[in-house]
């Protein structure tokens, strides 16, 4: 099958992944402000994700702009091949 996952399927899923890991960040609350500000970027449609980029870069600087939306990027297409895995697994059962 080939289609493309829409930007609420993958906001739905990386909302659930995001309740699923609280426990595993336990005591490191940087770690989890991190990587819960990256799920939080992938969530957003690319006219969103585009401007709260630029927002960040313009008050906390490029390079912590660069890695945050490397890592929602890296967010969004685990979850995306993810959704397209489990998609496919489906459909041959």
């Amino acid at each position: 099958m080939n289609r493309t996952i829409q930007d609420v399927e993958i906001a739905a899923a990386i909302d659930s992944d995001l309740l699923r890991r609280r426990e595993q960040f336990a005591g490191q609350p940087a770690a989890w402000r991190v990587w819960s500000e990256a799920a939080h970027v992938a969530t957003l449609n690319e006219r969103a994700r585009n401007a709260f980029i630029e927002h960040v870069a313009n008050s906390r600087g490029a390079d912590i702009a660069l890695r945050l939306l490397l890592k929602a990027q890296s967010i969004r297409d685990q979850i995306t091949q993810t959704l397209l895995t489990s998609e496919t697994r489906a459909t041959l059962h």
